[in-house]
């Protein structure tokens, strides 16, 4: 007798395997399986802990928008979206001209803008609590931009 599990369920069974345990699955007759790892993301809080966790030798330092352009080698334009258009970067002194930036954060940002370019995905940079946003499927995204391009 089969025993039909839910996708929680076996969400769940899965997770929990021991190492070097053997299952097997059957589907029913012209269905597929599909199977996607979720990347191993560490989870943080908030975008302070974020940052501080992985650019804590840049928190707190000062940096243009040109001049991360320069050390980073994005293109400004791209730099100034993220302060224009997608808000991902506030000033440290709204007042101060050239305007300066926190480069943890600009260097958090270009790390995430690489890996979407490497999978030729354009899913946004950061969620709505300022932490990366994760992008669900990069294979479909690869797919899809590729078929964008062939038509």
């Amino acid at each position: 007798m089969d025993n039909a599990i839910l996708e929680q369920q076996a969400r769940l069974l899965l997770t929990n395997l021991p190492p070097g345990a053997k299952i097997e699955i059957k589907t029913p007759q012209g269905k597929k399986l599909s199977v996607t790892k979720q990347p191993d993301v560490p989870q943080y809080a908030t975008k302070k802990e974020w940052l501080e966790a992985e650019y804590k030798d840049l928190v707190g330092q000062p940096i243009t928008l040109s001049e991360a352009a320069q050390k980073y080698d994005v293109p400004r334009s791209t730099i100034t979206s993220w302060v224009d258009r997608s808000n991902y970067l506030d000033p440290l002194d709204p007042n101060a001209y050239p305007a300066t930036f926190n480069e943890a954060e600009i260097a958090a940002l270009v790390d995430i803008y690489s890996q979407r370019r490497a999978i030729n995905s354009k899913a946004p940079l950061l969620n709505s609590a300022g932490l990366p946003y994760i992008v669900k499927r990069p294979d479909i995204a690869a797919y899809r931009r590729a078929k964008k391009e062939t038509d």
